[in-house]
């Protein structure tokens, strides 16, 4: 069954955002379960998002390729290639539909 996972980002001042977005876009690119990937900044201001000024919303086949997913996020962490700034704060989902 299709999953849907977001994820709500909170990237700190001084963070390159367009180099998050490329480097974001290329990774969930890289993961062969990702079906459709897509990031984008808040088009509100602090007071309405929280601070959470990005979202990674990403389509998967079903809960192996969100393993799948979890798997080439930790590698990608370990080996410094793909890192969400400020990844301790974090709101994710994931969605059935």
């Amino acid at each position: 069954m299709p999953l849907v996972h977001i994820v709500l980002v909170r990237v700190p001042p001084g963070v390159d955002s367009s180099e998050f977005v490329e480097t974001a876009n290329e990774f969930h690119a890289s993961v062969s379960a990702v079906v459709s990937h897509k990031v984008g900044h808040a088009t509100n201001g602090p007071a309405k998002n929280r601070g959470f000024n990005f979202a990674m919303v990403i389509e998967l086949e079903d809960e192996d390729g969100l393993a799948q997913l979890h798997w080439a996020m930790r590698q990608a962490e370990a080996n410094g290639s793909f890192v969400i700034p400020g990844a301790s704060n974090l709101i994710v989902n994931d969605f059935y539909y």
